[in-house]
């Protein structure tokens, strides 16, 4: 039916609405008993909320005319009618301005909060407006008295309040494009429902027992079969059970049957039976709503939990879930495989660490006490054993798992064996360095032969061919340059990076590479200021920390014409800072962002400098690093120069110790790499 109103066009869809609400509004006007245009039993308002609701505001035509029909055809004149007519009217559009706007629409039936506002603007509120404006008119215009003003208005509110509870969500819930469950099981489970509650009600209401006839209170005798309905079925079963009730309640109360009719006026025990109706429609519905919501969030759950799970199972990494205490609670079937064991059940409730190598727990107890504070750890490796006591390297990934106040409740992991990787980086770092050993060798040999040249030992060189030798040199050293860069960021990247830490003034360092790079300095007449403590000593590689200095200083050098070149450094906590300003040409902010990656460099040759490897900065960093600090860009502006900054661990510090202790055990887990892949070459 919803579906036909909704097709067919405003006239005629108002004439059918008007035809519908008249004929309920002359029903109505029969139980009229206080006045002949007040009613305690009023469908229409039912009726109007729910057909502006679902079919939308602009029929609110239907819901005018069909008042007016409905009381021009009663006592009164046209003024009252029209009173009356517009009360109706809009009691209906505020109703449902008001539904749309703050209680979820046409599905206010479906949660509590919503529910709860769909009573208050619909059965309350609503109402209220059109029993004002129907008695205003009644007594203004000389159809009752003021002092009937009170009784006519509560009953005719009642009368709205019972059509707007009971009637509204009948409707809504039946023509709100809802799916019927036809299982022939749930199916038979509401006719039985249905049957009891039809006979129960008869019992009560029906005179066909002393329980009806009597002064008996056993109205709540429904309550069962209305709950059952609440907890088992749908709000479109629930609101049909409580139409159902009311209509029997009803014709029984006009009868002089039910607990309703005790010797008092009709219009007084309607009154009452409206006041009960009412509470019960609104108590069963609201439970209704609060049963669907659960049961929605609980499918909802579910789903999320086979969406979840599913994400696991297809996981090409192992996925392990575990309690607070270690204790595994979930794994896929990638974990079971890559221990060899049969299934999920061969590993949960066992402790974590059975699967770690003794030699790792202590570090795994340290992470852990790391993960509670940081909440995520990547890229941490671990020596896991397999069933049959074999080994391999694994990365792993542990993130906490919290509960919806943010408390942690468990951790999940993601294990990758990385032994086959390993394996490769090994082949990769051994097939690079005996490239680059091989390149070296004839290209040191070229380059000795050229200086040889260029010195006039072999006779001398005139200046034709002086000027092609000086650019083969040159190239040659860049070559070299490069091999060794490659050299360098293979040994980074596979992790076989060696460092060989010792405490020195770092003065010393730097007064050597100043020294070296004296004959640069006078050529270029650039003044270079030293202003680096005396008295403090770091904890780095001295090689490493060379070469960092050495690209610093230098790319200050060849970047700046005029000026100066100034090194200083600055203690900041555990950390030594040696910062190296220049008034060089300077770098965009572009270029900063791109500085440190690998074949990155600024475009030197555009401003007639020589171009490097693009690896310079990269090697740097990354030495840096290892040795526990870093190297930044702190300011540059184009032409007028950049500060770079470098980090290192002060000696003596927790900070000094911590990367000592981290590169002893990254020196051993290389060394296990370099043994499981000579055992299991292919796993």
């Amino acid at each position: 039916m919803y579906g036909f109103l909704s097709k067919l066009k405003i006239p005629i869809a108002i004439l059918f609405i008007s035809a519908i609400y008249f004929i309920a509004g002359k029903i109505g006007l029969v139980l009229a008993f206080v006045h002949p245009s007040v009613s305690v039993v009023w469908l229409p308002t039912g009726i109007a909320i729910a057909t502006l609701l679902l079919l939308g505001r602009k029929l609110w035509p239907a819901i005018f005319i069909g008042a007016f029909l409905v009381n021009i055809t009663n006592e009164g004149s046209l003024l009252t009618t029209l009173g009356i007519a517009t009360g109706n009217t809009l009691e209906a559009f505020i109703a449902v301005w008001l539904i749309e706007r703050f209680a979820n629409g046409r599905n206010c039936l479906d949660r509590p909060q919503d529910l709860f506002r769909f009573v208050l603007f619909a059965g309350i509120i609503s109402t209220a407006v059109s029993a004002l404006c129907g008695v205003f008119s009644l007594t203004l215009t000389g159809f009752a008295s003021w002092e009937n003003f009170r009784p006519l208005f509560f009953t005719w509110w009642l009368g709205d309040m019972g059509g707007a509870i009971i009637v509204a969500p009948l409707i809504i819930s039946w023509f709100n494009k809802r799916t019927l469950n036809l299982k022939i099981t749930h199916v038979m489970e509401i006719f039985l429902v249905f049957l009891l509650l039809f006979l129960v009600s008869l019992v009560i209401f029906g005179g066909f027992s002393t329980v009806s006839n009597g002064n008996y209170s056993v109205e709540f005798l429904v309550l069962p079969y209305l709950l059952w309905c609440a907890f088992r079925f749908n709000k479109r079963e629930t609101a049909t059970a409580l139409f159902l009730l009311s209509e029997i309640a009803i014709w029984g109360t006009l009868n002089g049957f039910g607990p309703f009719a005790k010797g008092a006026s009709v219009n007084a025990s309607l009154f009452l039976l409206q006041a009960y109706m009412n509470t019960l429609a609104v108590t069963i519905l609201m439970l209704a709503a609060a049963v669907i919501q659960q049961r929605q969030a609980e499918e909802s759950a579910q789903k999320s939990e086979d969406r979840y799970r599913t994400l696991v199972d297809t996981s090409p990494d192992a996925i392990v879930v575990m309690d607070l205490q270690t204790k595994i609670t979930m794994v896929n079937k990638q974990a079971v495989n890559m221990v060899e064991l049969n299934s999920p059940s061969d590993i949960l409730g066992k402790d974590a660490f059975a699967f770690i190598a003794k030699e790792d727990h202590e570090r795994t107890r340290e992470n852990l006490a790391k993960l509670a504070r940081v909440k995520r750890l990547t890229g941490v490796e671990y020596t896991i054993v397999r069933r049959d006591g074999s080994r391999f390297i694994a990365s792993t990934s542990a993130s906490l798992l919290n509960d919806k106040k943010g408390n942690p409740q468990g951790i999940i992991v993601v294990v990758r064996d990385v032994t086959r990787e390993k394996e490769l980086d090994r082949m990769k770092d051994e097939f690079i360095t005996v490239a680059s050993h091989e390149l070296r060798t004839p290209m040191t040999a070229v380059k000795g032969y050229l200086s040889m040249l260029l010195n006039g030992k072999y006779g001398v060189v005139n200046e034709p061919l002086r000027k092609p030798l000086v650019t083969v040199a040159m190239a040659t050293e860049r070559l070299i340059e490069l091999v060794n860069d490659i050299l360098s960021v293979s040994r980074i990247e596979t992790k076989r990076l060696k460092m060989t830490l010792s405490v020195f003034p770092l003065r010393s360092v730097v007064e050597d590479i100043v020294l070296s790079l004296k004959p640069i300095i006078h050529e270029k007449h650039v003044a270079l200021s030293d202003q680096i403590d005396k008295d403090v000593s770091v904890q780095a590689d001295p090689q490493k920390l060379g070469q960092i200095l050495t690209n610093l200083i230098g790319n200050a050098l060849k970047f700046t014409d005029t000026g100066e070149i100034v090194l200083h450094s600055e203690e900041k906590g555990e950390r030594m800072i040696i910062f190296v300003s220049d008034t060089g040409v300077g770098i965009s902010c572009i270029n900063q962002e791109r500085l440190f990656r690998k074949f990155q460099q600024v475009s030197s040759q555009q401003a007639g400098r020589p171009a490097g490897t693009g690896l310079g900065l990269y090697i740097s960093r990354e030495y840096a690093k290892a040795m526990g600090g870093d190297v930044w860009v702190v300011a540059s502006e184009e032409g007028k120069g950049s500060t770079f900054a470098l980090s290192l661990p002060k000696s003596g510090t927790r900070l000094a110790f911590d990367v000592r202790q981290r590169l002893v055990m990254q020196m051993s887990n290389a060394s296990l790499v370099d043994e499981q892949t000579a055992k299991h070459p292919s796993s």
